[in-house]
Formats: C-alpha cells, sequence, structure tokens
C-alpha cells in the first residue's frame, strides 16, 4: 500500500483500518481508476456500512458514482463481483438494485439530470 493510500485509509477508517485490510479481497487495495477510493472500500461498506441499497454504497458511502464518469456504470461488473456476495443478493436483487441506481443517478446526479 503506497503512503498516500495508507494516510487517505487511515482517514477515513481509523481504529478500524487493520479489520478493513483484513477484509479486503485479492487485489482490493488496489485504487479505483485515479481516485484515491480502493476497491476494498466497497467491501466494507456493504458488510459494516449498513447499507440497503446499492445508490446508498455507491452516491453515499464510497462516492464513486459522484466522482467516475457515467456514475461509474463502466466498473459495474467489479462492483458486482465485491457487492453482490456480501450482501447476499442474487441475481435478480442485482438486477433490480443496479437498475434503481441508474435511475437515481440519471434523473438527479448525471451532468444532465431528467427533472
Amino acid at each position: 500500500m503506497s503512503p498516500g493510500n495508507y494516510f487517505y485509509l487511515s482517514g477515513r477508517y481509523g481504529d478500524d483500518l487493520q479489520d478493513f485490510i483484513e477484509a479486503a479481497g485479492e487485489g482490493e487495495m488496489e485504487n479505483i481508476g485515479s481516485l484515491p477510493n480502493v476497491w476494498a472500500e466497497l467491501r466494507w461498506a456493504a458488510r459494516c456500512g449498513g447499507a440497503l441499497h446499492l445508490d446508498d454504497i455507491l452516491l453515499r458511502r464510497v462516492r464513486i458514482g459522484l466522482t467516475l464518469p457515467k456514475g461509474a456504470v463502466d466498473y459495474m461488473p467489479r462492483i458486482r463481483n465485491i457487492v453482490q456476495p456480501e450482501l447476499g443478493w442474487n441475481d435478480r436483487r442485482w438486477e433490480a438494485e443496479e437498475k434503481r441506481y441508474l435511475s437515481i443517478w440519471t434523473n438527479c446526479y448525471s451532468p444532465h439530470p431528467a427533472w
């Protein structure tokens, strides 16, 4: 882990940092695109953040839906691989959550909201 990532994660997770690191899957301490966020933050948000919906994880907990182009839609397969098993969602639930998220992002957060 780079010193920059360590300080960023230390500031976000404080005393839980060691547990956060231990919960990370293979390759999940890598940055998401050019962001300071790492993939393990998705796992942690799903596991420990009390999130009930995908939009809660992507827009409020980890916030990559606000900072990545197109609301992180290009990263959705990897997001799914991390989040779906953590929350115990079957494929039908995932598809409903993804649809809900994309609707919320398009209507409220995209550069051209539908309102």
